[in-house]
């Protein structure tokens, strides 16, 4: 067996405003286990956490195994940000950067008191500057060293492998918590105001006897906590504060409640109305002297006392339920009476008695229940009016009756020990509203109305309920429109007037019929070429009958023939066939036009036209006795200025034929026609005349057909030597009358007869070539 010793060094570690110095001067005597079996190296921090408070011990615990002696290298670190060190850094001396602080424990014997069973138990307290604060730091085995004595262990040249656990050292910060300022103040409560240190959350107030934190204790946890006594005293409280493995640590403060005064007030005075009376105050608690206040009608009243007795103030001309109020006391020692101290209440009675006779109303027929109250004292209705009746007139809730309609004033009068009062109300009593309906028309048609006649008596306006409809109305007599549209009952239910009095009916109801509305069809209008028709009316319901400015053969027939009289050309005639059913009439009507018929004879376009360069002509048909004629062109050139005219006037000719026709048509009778011809020629002239000194109508005139209608035209007639010897400036007559005097006769120009012979002639005028000819006169 063999022994020796290894120097273990480390250093605690200090973070103060997240700097770290090391634990320092920490020599530590490991002792070994002799005749260790062979092992398999190995080192084992055997603690996981370990908590202190401030500078309070604590032991780092390392199993060994393998040979000894014992070293290692243990680092110190923050386990919960990364610290700024001050001094020597890992994980070698001198190695200022590498990491955090590391120290070596060498040279551990099996003779070290601190070392039993492979356990090196290691004693030691935390650096000055861990205090007042709280701290975490791990504990690690970087490397370790066995069974080799080295004074100078070289880190990187141990063990690594079977290091075994971490240790976290919890530091905590002893707190500091301050119990607040004295207090001196009245009354029997006050707010804390302690200040716990924000190290922790755990605090607590002491409890004392004889009083509370919050109600019932319930807010001891409470630095500002509502203190509440008993009694006033002086009252030592302390606020106690613990954080971790910390033991609490309490601060005092001290608290002086001076209580409060208190005090009842009360009176047993009564009045009638207003009298004397007396007001008692009775000073219960606080320290005398006292000065206190009551007031009555906002007047107050100073007086001073002690407590424990009781004082009597006498008032005058005081109204009944007026109320004496206890407002203020205030002890030698400035404190006032809480609101909740001044207690009692002192009212004087009024004896008076307090009633109603109940509302005015108005009351549908000759009795009601009346409704008075009041007390204290005995009651009695009155009244002056002879036609009302009570049936216990000493009861609030008597039943009255009247003999008479209208308003009647009732008293209700109460007597308590010679103290009297009374109310009165107005009753109106009001007849029940009646009703006298009638109904003008029990039936009517379809899509009509009959009226029902209500005629009210009572106050008005009225309200009468009919069927499920409400009828309002405000004069006696109104009439109601009623207007089924098939055979109805009315129920008449009843009736209520302005003051919601009613009467109802029982049995009674108005009926009233309907007559369904016939839908007759005379059919359509129609036009007729004859002097009758037969009628197409389509009937409905009920009978029928026709009417018109005529004859029918059987006017009840719908389809009766029917014969105007007399017989207009042209005239409508209006033809009505009327249906009833009941009292419902409905009709309809037709119009019927009526057309003689066109006789050949009235049509004539008359006779065909020969005209001699004329272009426009004046027709000549016949005017029709009946209907309406148009002309037609069917061929050639030609404009008409009325085609309805039978004298228009056709323009726009050109030589040629033309052909028209005469078409007249009597409404929807046949049309009859008649053809016309037109042919328009030249100039046509003879080339000789005969002349008699007594005309004989024929051939005496020289006629240049046509020339008429050449305007500016004129005629030149010489002899054979060259002569004139008749000449007209706008020469033409008639074409058609060879003795109108307008053609030449053969007379010169002095009037004289030319002689037999040949002559020539020249025409000339607008638009034409001139026309040169020989001319013959023979007589």
């Amino acid at each position: 067996m063999f022994s020796f010793r290894v120097i273990l060094k480390a250093k605690d570690i200090l973070h103060m405003g997240r700097c770290l110095s090391y634990i320092t001067g920490l020599l530590l005597f490991l002792g070994s286990v002799g005749n260790i079996e062979a092992q398999t190296p190995s080192a084992e921090l055997l603690d996981d956490v370990i908590e202190v408070c401030e500078t309070g011990e604590f032991q780092i615990r390392i199993r060994f195994t393998g040979v000894e002696p014992f070293n290692a290298w243990i680092e110190f670190s923050d386990a919960d940000e990364e610290s700024e060190w001050n001094g020597e850094r890992g994980p070698a001396h001198g190695n200022v950067d590498a990491g955090p602080p590391r120290r070596l424990v060498g040279g551990i014997y099996d003779d070290n008191s601190n070392m039993s069973n492979g356990i090196y138990t290691y004693n030691t307290t935390f650096a000055e500057g861990w205090l007042n604060r709280t701290r975490e730091v791990k504990i690690n085995i970087v490397e370790f060293f066995h069974g080799e004595v080295n004074g100078d262990w070289i880190i990187g040249q141990g063990e690594s492998q079977n290091i075994i656990g971490e240790l976290l050292v919890i530091s905590h910060q002893r707190p500091a918590p301050f119990a607040g300022d004295p207090i001196d103040q009245c009354g029997y409560s006050t707010a804390l105001n302690a200040q716990p240190d924000p190290v922790s959350t755990s605090y607590w107030w002491e409890l004392v006897d004889g009083a509370s934190f919050g109600e019932n204790n319930s807010d001891f946890a409470n630095p500002n906590a509502l203190f509440t006594v008993e009694t006033e005293g002086t009252y030592d409280l302390k606020f106690l504060q613990e954080n971790g493995a910390c033991t609490p640590v309490e601060s005092e403060v001290q608290v002086i409640l001076k209580g409060s005064p208190s005090g009842e007030i009360r009176t047993n005075s009564e009045v009638c109305g207003r009298g004397d009376a007396e007001v008692e105050i009775e000073l219960l608690q606080g320290y005398g002297p006292m000065e206190f206040i009551y007031q009555l009608n906002g007047e107050n009243f100073i007086h001073t006392g002690d407590p424990g007795n009781s004082y009597l103030f006498p008032h005058e001309s005081v109204s009944g339920k007026a109320e004496f109020q206890l407002i203020s006391i205030e002890d030698v020692n400035g404190c006032f009476a809480a609101e909740s101290q001044l207690l009692g209440e002192a009212v004087v009675a009024e004896l008076t008695p307090q009633l109603s006779a109940g509302e005015d109303e108005i009351v549908c027929g000759t009795t009601f229940s009346l409704n008075a109250w009041g007390e204290p004292g005995d009651g009695a209705w009155t009244s002056q009016s002879a036609f009302a009746t009570f049936s216990d007139p000493d009861s609030g809730n008597s039943q009255v009756e009247v003999s008479q309609y209208g308003d009647f004033v009732f008293t209700w009068s109460m007597d308590n020990e010679g103290c009297e009062a009374s109310d009165q109300i107005t009753i109106r009593f009001v007849e029940f509203p009646d009703l006298i309906a009638q109904l003008a028309e029990d039936r009517i048609c379809e899509g009509d109305e009959t009226t029902l006649t209500f005629n009210a008596q009572g106050s008005g306006p009225w309200t009468v309920r009919l069927n499920d409809d409400d009828i309002s109305f405000g004069t006696a007599v109104f009439n109601q429109s009623l207007s089924p549209e098939q055979t109805k009952n009315y129920h008449l239910h009843s009736i209520i007037d302005t003051y919601g009095c009613e009467t109802t009916f029982d049995d009674l109801v108005f009926s009233v019929s309907v007559d369904e509305m016939p839908s007759p069809y005379a059919g359509n209008d129609r036009e007729i070429c004859g002097e009758s028709i037969q009628m197409s009316a389509v009937p409905s319901i009920g009978s029928g009958t026709w009417s018109g400015s005529g004859s029918f053969n059987y006017a009840a027939d719908p389809t009766t023939v029917f014969y105007p009289d007399p017989f207009h050309e042209l005239a409508a005639h209006t033809l009505r066939w009327t249906e009833v059913n009941g009292v419902c009439t409905a009709y309809d009507e037709i119009s019927v036009t009526f057309y003689h018929e066109v006789e050949p004879m009235d049509v004539d376009a008359g006779e065909d036209i020969e005209a001699y360069h004329q272009f426009t002509i004046n027709l000549n048909a016949m005017t029709p006795p009946v209907g309406v004629g148009t002309w037609e062109i069917l061929s050639g050139e030609g404009s008409l200025l009325n085609s309805n005219d039978p004298k228009s006037e056709i323009s726009g000719l050109t030589f040629g034929s033309v052909a028209l026709r005469w078409t007249v048509k009597n409404g929807i009778c046949p049309e009859i026609s008649d053809d016309l011809s037109i042919e328009v020629k030249g100039l046509i002239h003879p080339t000789g005349f005969s002349p008699n000194e007594i005309p004989d109508g024929f051939n005496d005139r020289f006629v240049i057909k046509g020339a008429t209608h050449i305007s500016n035209n004129r005629l030149m007639v010489f002899n054979q030597t060259g002569e004139i010897v008749y000449q007209k400036q706008n020469y033409g007559g008639d074409d058609e009358d060879y003795d109108d005097p307008k053609w030449w006769d053969g007379r010169d120009s002095s009037g004289n007869p030319v002689p037999e012979g040949t002559y020539y002639f020249v025409f000339t005028g607008d638009g034409i070539d001139p026309v040169k000819d020989y001319l013959v006169i023979k007589r």
